[in-house]
């Protein structure tokens, strides 16, 4: 981002000598420089991404995505690659470790301008990873603090490499903070304009945003939750504080603010603090921020009123109107004008008074508790123009209003109006400017109701043919009831005998507990467990009401959700090349030392004595099943390792016999660490000591130790 230095205009007078201030390079400084960063994640996010994307533009491949990787259980690392313009060895030393020194202050097509963002990593990690690909040679650096506290450049040995040019960042991830990277990359990456590929994760979406409306250069959230304001300058997004320009509680802007715009403004436009965590509410700033808010002032009202004006007649623009003011007018109380359709004024209501034709509201018909009530009494002889009203011109004598209570039993949202007038049809939908056949009909052309079994005329809501059920939503997110499993559910209806060869998937539904076959289940975290596997959420499943369970199970077509779960395992599962991996993955739960064995193997420089020891049996076990399954493997073997464990969560949650014990292996690790907790339990209270004893340094010792054990009892 281009540097805007603007000189000052200083009087000096009896002045003996002028001395320019300096700074001091020490600890202390570079200490505030990495504590400056209020969210520092956040901050390594954007920080570090921003360069990556800006070294594309550098390069002309804008559109193409930088990489990548979240840190995880396998991988702590958090690392970016892009694939742009490189760094000789002359930038890192002249422009990259310097702070305050930026190679993108002349221009306005990169991010870049105070620079320090390049060392943000300085504010979470003592040191970290530089890879450079330049030419088919690999330049590895690292920056960290030295023993006095001062950020310092290691340099290692050039490599020949088959890579891209582009620059790599790097550094490891605390486990407790794994979560919080991928929270905050969805946040930081959800406004770039070309968002990275991301890895390391076992599904990452960023933050789509809905738009309810959007102009020239901005647009406004749907959710109506979100009522923070950003302006995006440089693929960053800076949240607008109403405070810091000014904008006073009953203001056009505050309102504005409040409303969840996001503004996308060209890069140099506004000022930021050097932690890039924020704007710099200087004039220039403020300014540019009120007049991209007039902008959008004008452009919502204009797209207001075209989506107004783009309705076909008065009626269907009414009813726009408040479905708009339902979820805009809390936001733009004073600013939204939604009272005109193509310059004609929009009408509430439909007033009874049609020229010389007499017009009269003779009955209101509307569901109660269940029941189809009718008004005839002290009735308003005007009718409101929203969704639930439906008007009914009385042309027969008879049969009006059984006809009347089944149309609005049948949508039992809406309110009838049934009105007595000499308008014809055609008329009528003149005078309301509307050509919508599901607002206007004649008693003489409405169906009649079903009669009961009792042969009585209709009076009220049709006996109820089918059964109610609840419908699962594992996902589902927002305000819970006053129980919190209330928002994983909702209710509905379902015909049982409507569809015969349609398979459904049903459990016991009780007060938010559910059952299969008298087990209760934790149906969250089963379905969390299918989803992992690639099973998913099975089609037509419902929660039944105890009540209701009779009903049901007498339906062929119904299976029990614990049915249904076992058939699934058993179809993809059910073979003994499965058991046998499970068996070994089970195996390796009950080793207690898979860590310290591996870095033994790694650092020993010494052979064992006794090939056939117990603790080497041990070790050639841990080494071939464990090695493999947490250290040297590629995230979709991992993957694939990791669905074992899930697999075996899921049939120890379901009650599925997965039959292991048949399987030798399954208890082979287990025997072989007892076998070595008897025989070495020296070297086992030793290792098992690995983060306060450095097995790099006592590998050997370790070796002859057990080489020792072995000599003596043979």
């Amino acid at each position: 981002m281009k540097s805007v230095q603007e000189l000052k205009t200083l009087v000096r007078s009896g002045v003996q000598k002028s001395t320019e201030c300096g700074m001091v390079v020490n600890a202390k400084a570079f200490e505030m420089l990495a504590r400056q960063y209020s969210d520092p994640i956040k901050a390594i996010l954007q920080e570090i991404s921003a360069n990556a994307a800006d070294s594309h533009v550098r390069a002309g491949i804008a559109e193409r995505p930088f990489d990548v990787k979240l840190p995880n259980a396998l991988d702590p690392h958090f690392r970016v690659r892009d694939y742009g313009v490189s760094m000789d060895k002359e930038t890192i030393y002249s422009v990259y470790i310097n702070y305050m020194k930026s190679d993108k202050t002349n221009t306005n097509d990169e991010t870049g301008f105070f620079g320090i963002g390049s060392k943000t990593p300085l504010a979470y990690t003592d040191s970290f990873n530089i890879k450079t690909y330049l030419n088919g040679k690999m330049n590895l650096y690292t920056l960290g603090y030295n023993e006095h506290g001062i950020p310092e450049l290691n340099e290692f040995a050039e490599y020949d490499t088959d890579e891209e040019d582009g620059v790599e960042i790097s550094f490891s991830v605390k486990p407790d903070d794994f979560s919080k990277f991928a929270e905050k990359a969805a946040h930081v990456y959800s406004f770039f304009d070309v968002p990275p590929n991301v890895g390391g994760v076992t599904s990452f979406e960023t933050k789509t945003f809905a738009k309810m409306l959007e102009g020239s250069n901005w647009f406004m959230f749907s959710d109506s939750t979100l009522d923070t304001s950003y302006v995006v300058m440089g693929n960053i997004a800076y949240p607008i504080n109403s405070d810091d320009i000014d904008a006073r509680y009953s203001s056009d802007y505050y309102q504005l603010i409040g409303s969840g715009i996001v503004i996308e403004v060209p890069m140099g436009t506004v000022s930021m603090t050097p932690s890039r965590e924020a704007l710099e509410y200087n004039e220039k700033t403020t300014a540019y921020i009120k007049s991209q808010l007039d902008v959008v002032l004008q452009e919502i009202q204009k797209s207001v009123q075209k989506k107004l004006d783009e309705c076909p007649n008065k009626w269907v623009a009414r009813l726009k109107a408040i479905r708009m003011t339902n979820t805009l007018e809390w936001r733009f109380t004073r600013l939204l004008n939604l009272d005109h359709w193509r310059g004609e004024l929009i009408p509430k209501i439909f007033k009874c008074e049609c020229g010389d034709e007499v017009t009269s509201v003779k009955r209101k018909y509307y569901v109660d508790h269940g029941k189809v009530r009718c008004r005839t009494k002290d009735l308003d002889q005007s009718i409101p123009i929203n969704y639930r009203s439906v008007i009914v011109i009385k042309d027969s004598k008879s049969k009006f209003d059984s006809r009347c209570r089944f149309l609005c039993s049948s949508t039992s949202d809406k309110v009838v109006y049934l009105i007595e007038t000499d308008l014809d049809e055609q008329k009528l939908r003149e005078f309301l400017d509307c050509d919508d056949a599901n607002i206007v009909f004649h008693t003489s052309k409405l169906p009649d109701p079903p009669k009961n079994p009792n042969n009585r005329s209709y009076r009220g809501i049709r006996r109820k043919t089918t059964t109610s059920v609840m419908n699962f939503h594992p996902n589902r997110d927002g305000k819970a009831g006053r129980n919190y499993e209330s928002k994983y559910w909702s209710e509905g209806e379902i015909d049982l005998k409507a569809d015969p060869s349609t398979t459904y998937i049903y459990m016991e539904w009780f007060n938010y507990e559910y059952s299969s076959d008298g087990h209760s289940y934790n149906i969250r975290e089963v379905f969390r467990l299918l989803n992992k596997i690639k099973i998913g959420l099975p089609k037509n499943f419902y929660g039944i009401k105890t009540a209701q369970l009779n009903k049901v199970s007498k339906c062929a077509n119904w299976i029990p959700f614990h049915e249904w779960v076992h058939s699934q395992i058993a179809e993809r599962y059910d073979n003994e090349e499965f058991r046998q991996q499970v068996a070994f993955n089970k195996s390796l739960d009950n080793i207690d030392m898979e860590d310290e064995i591996c870095e033994l193997v790694k650092h020993k420089t010494v052979d064992f004595v006794n090939e056939d020891s117990d603790f080497v049996k041990f070790m050639n076990f841990v080494v071939a099943y464990g090695d493999t399954r947490r250290r040297n493997v590629k995230y979709e073997e991992y993957d694939e390792l990791e669905d074992l464990s899930r697999v075996r969560d899921l049939a120890k949650l379901c009650r599925y016999d997965l039959k292991l014990d048949n399987v030798a292996e399954g208890n082979k690790g287990k025997e072989l660490f007892t076998k070595v907790e008897q025989k070495y339990p020296l070297v086992v209270a030793i290792m098992k000591r690995y983060y306060y004893t450095n097995i790099e340094e006592h590998a050997d010792a370790i070796v002859c130790t057990v080489n020792a054990i072995d000599s003596y009892l043979n």
